[in-house]
C-alpha cells in the first residue's frame, strides 16, 4: 500500500499530527494500543482540550498552582487555567478526529 505519510508513534504528539492530516492516506503505527502507554504527566492548559475538542478526559480544572517545598508553599495564579486528563480518552478523541491506518 502507499502512504502519504507515516507516524512512528500513537502518543499525543503522532495523534495531533494525525489530526492535521486529514485527507492525507496516513499510516500510524503504534505497538501497543492507542492511550495505553502514557508518555506525559497529562496536565496542559484547559484551552487545549477544548481547541482539540477533547473535553470528556478532564479530570480537574485548577485556576491555581500550590507548591508545597519543606520550608513553605508557594501559591501561583497562572494567567490560564489548567487541567489534568485522562490520557487514554484525550488519545482516543483524537484519534477519532482522524481518518488513518494503524498498524
Amino acid at each position: 500500500m502507499d502512504y502519504d505519510v507515516i507516524i512512528a508513534g500513537g502518543s499525543f504528539a503522532g495523534l495531533a499530527a494525525a489530526v492535521q492530516l486529514r485527507g492525507k492516506r496516513v499510516l500510524l503505527i503504534e505497538p501497543a494500543p492507542i492511550g495505553a502507554n502514557q508518555t506525559s504527566a497529562c496536565g496542559t492548559q484547559l484551552s487545549v482540550l477544548e481547541a482539540t475538542r477533547t473535553e470528556d478526559s478532564l479530570l480537574q480544572a485548577h485556576e491555581r498552582l500550590v507548591l508545597h517545598t519543606p520550608r513553605r508553599t508557594f501559591v501561583v495564579k497562572p494567567p490560564y487555567p489548567f487541567c489534568t486528563f485522562d490520557y487514554q480518552i484525550f488519545c482516543n478523541r483524537l484519534l477519532d478526529q482522524t481518518d488513518v491506518e494503524v498498524l
